[in-house]
């Protein structure tokens, strides 16, 4: 995070709920990024991000070590992070990495913003990472983008049921595409997301 008024506060809300900030790094020579949702209009959102040269924007991998001092069961990660530059993309793949070797439970939610890099660009970064997730979070675009025709694993059929997935997704189920990615838990959460 950036040496701000935001990151103090942030810092302050996540300690209260007893979240171990220990390990993270305070870039004070940056400022923290910024998220701006404007409704000019009723039906209307429109969203701003100030990330372009923030603390995140200048992640390297070597920003990933605290976290393995931490011992971790879980490692959750982003596709926002990825698209903010090489460096902080290089950080979540090799956190994934790492976390693969560890047997650590990974958990990525795509959050792909096309305002921040084309499709193409993010495909072709957030599909490896999606496929070495135990736990991924996308809705149905995010996950065609990622994993191409995303469709649930048995497992999620037999949580969720495949009449409930068809109402849900209004697409007809079909598995092959997870064929190669074993025991993904996917769980339909609405019309518009996913959680895999």
């Amino acid at each position: 995070v950036g040496g701000d008024a935001m990151a103090t506060t942030m810092l302050r809300a996540l300690r209260g709920e007893g979240i171990d900030c220990s390990a993270l790094r305070v870039d004070a020579t940056r400022p923290s990024a910024l998220i701006v949702f404007d409704s000019p209009l009723a039906e209307r959102r429109r969203v701003t991000y100030l990330r372009d040269g923030s603390a995140g924007s200048a992640l390297t991998p070597a920003d990933a070590d605290a976290v393995w001092a931490l011992n971790p069961g879980v490692v959750h990660v982003t596709g926002v992070t990825c698209a903010l530059g090489d460096g902080a993309r290089e950080t979540v793949e090799a956190v994934v990495g790492e976390a693969r070797r560890r047997g650590v439970t990974v958990s990525f939610d795509l959050n792909y913003r096309a305002s921040l890099w084309s499709r193409d660009e993010a495909a072709a970064v957030l599909g490896p990472l999606a496929r070495q997730a135990d736990i991924l979070f996308g809705a149905d675009d995010e996950l065609r983008l990622a994993l191409e025709d995303a469709a649930p694993t048995d497992d999620a059929l037999r949580f969720v049921g495949l009449p409930t997935w068809e109402a849900i997704s209004r697409n007809p189920v079909t598995t092959s595409v997870h064929d190669d990615v074993p025991r993904v838990r996917h769980v339909a959460l609405g019309q518009r997301a996913d959680l895999v």
